[in-house]
């Protein structure tokens, strides 16, 4: 046996790192990642499969960065169906490096932006009996409410006939709310990255993409730019397949999870061998790309901030206006946390997630560019009171937050995205410097004044530039108010 060591100086006997550890290894492993690092660490089960095993799950979060409910997360699935167990052991080796690795630049990155979510094994059974089907020999990615089977209109809510783990799985997405931006349920059996659609109305081969196609092909992309072994795969050119023109089907996650939470759900299958035994070389192989992929959904577009407890008794509805890069948000009047579930329409897409303090967000993981995003406040019938359009600028690596409390003028938009822009800048050098651990020995004191001069002065420009706007002062009288 090999000693799996975690932080706070625990070992915890295991197997064999690069094997394929049980399910009550699985169990043992996750708890002790939380106890090690209670900090940032949260083991918890969502459920039981049909044989009674624990549905293990762990969130990471770095919550002195900000409210969780206030950030972007993302959820990693694994053990989908039984027989495709390699990323279930893929998600042990990326929780032990999240939860001990907190000063890898990366890691710390992404839990300064969001959260993680990662749901190791959602067919325990099926792995115990190495077979795809759970312990009632049903398909649990054939087992979802299908919008083309069933309807649209009965997607949300269960139709009967589900099985104990993709109930709690709907459970569990529903309750992270809005904040869930992305997923991904990682499979064996070949090496592409599939995108929604899965099914089509004709239930043959053909295109059926989503209204968001080119974010998910972007999203997707992320994944593949890192790794050779996917871009040059013959049999999916680029290395990404939209579900229906590979083979229909109907009852899966994936489409479950967009239409009726927002989700921005991919299946990544991981290799073309099924309980491979080269665990060490395929988790080289993926490993960049699963950060880059978390990287993508948390690390960059645009989030947008709603104050549920200041519209005045009206609904919220958040539009990406910009084609083809979101679907929109809705949040209800006296909206709370505990109400994360309605009946979903096309035309006004899923309720958000509120935080204790009454503000909501919808996150958009956008490529850098220029976008819209339209804001409504809505009556009790639903009509549009009040609309307002936001133009937001994009950059690679960005995050932007927009406060869509109320209308601002072009201007105040314009001043908003400049600061928006500046407090990015700093925060990106901050998170460097405490990323290696070295902020402070790598600044020395001339260095450290050098930089807060400059920041005030940036700021003190643009506040210059803000009054001259509102007030008409011209840039002398400015320059003269700000050295008084």
């Amino acid at each position: 046996c090999l000693l799996a060591t975690v932080t706070g100086g625990n070992a915890l006997e295991m197997p064999s790192r690069w094997t394929y550890w049980s399910n009550e290894q699985m169990g043992d492993f996750v708890q002790s990642l939380e106890e090690s690092n209670p900090e940032i660490c949260n083991a918890y089960t969502i459920g039981e499969s049909v044989l009674g095993e624990k549905l293990w799950a762990l969130t990471v979060s770095n919550r002195t960065s900000g409210d969780p409910q206030l950030k972007p997360s993302f959820l990693y699935i694994g053990n989908t169906h039984g027989d495709e167990p390699l990323g279930r052991q893929f998600l042990f080796y990326l929780a032990e490096q999240f939860c001990s690795s907190t000063y890898d630049a990366d890691v710390w990155e992404i839990l300064q932006q969001g959260n993680l979510h990662l749901l190791f094994s959602l067919n325990p059974d099926g792995f115990a009996a190495k077979k795809r089907e759970n312990a009632h020999l049903q398909d649990l990615n054939r087992n979802f409410p299908d919008p083309i089977k069933d309807g649209m209109r009965y997607l949300s809510e269960p139709k009967g006939g589900e099985e104990p783990e993709t109930l709690a799985l709907m459970k569990y997405i529903k309750g992270l709310g809005s904040p869930l931006v992305g997923m991904a349920a990682l499979h064996e059996g070949a090496l592409v990255v599939n995108i929604p659609y899965d099914g089509t109305v004709s239930n043959k081969r053909e295109p059926n993409p989503t209204p968001d196609d080119k974010l998910f092909r972007y999203l997707a992309g992320r994944y593949v730019a890192v790794q050779p072994q996917m871009q040059m795969n013959k049999e999916f050119p680029g290395g990404i397949v939209q579900g229906s023109f590979w083979y229909p089907v109907y009852g899966g996650m994936q489409d479950w999870a967009y239409l009726v939470a927002n989700v921005y759900a991919i299946t990544i299958e991981m290799d073309n061998v099924k309980f491979s035994n080269k665990v060490q070389q395929l988790w080289d192989q993926h490993h960049d790309s699963m950060f880059e992929l978390i990287k993508a959904n948390l690390c960059q577009g645009v989030t947008v901030q709603v104050n549920t407890q200041s519209t005045g008794g009206q609904g919220v509805k958040v539009s990406m206006a910009t084609p083809q890069m979101g679907r929109p948000a809705f949040f209800p009047a006296e909206y709370n946390s505990a109400n994360t579930s309605l009946l979903v329409h096309e035309s006004v897409g899923s309720a958000g997630a509120t935080s204790g303090t009454g503000v909501s967000i919808v996150h958009y993981p956008t490529p850098p560019g220029e976008y819209e995003v339209v804001v409504e406040w809505l009556n009790e019938t639903n009509a549009v009171e009040k609309r307002c359009t936001h133009t937001v600028v994009i950059s690679e690596g960005q995050r932007t937050s927009l406060a869509a409390d109320s209308c601002l003028p072009k201007k105040d938009q314009e001043f908003a995205q400049k600061r928006s822009d500046l407090d990015g800048a700093i925060r990106r050098v901050q998170e460097k410097g405490l990323a290696t651990g070295r902020i402070e020995q790598s600044l020395d004191s001339y260095t450290s004044l050098l930089l807060v001069a400059t920041i005030a002065l940036v700021f003190g420009t643009l506040f210059a530039w803000r009054n001259k706007k509102k007030r008409g002062l011209n840039v002398k009288s400015a320059r003269t108010q700000l050295t008084v």
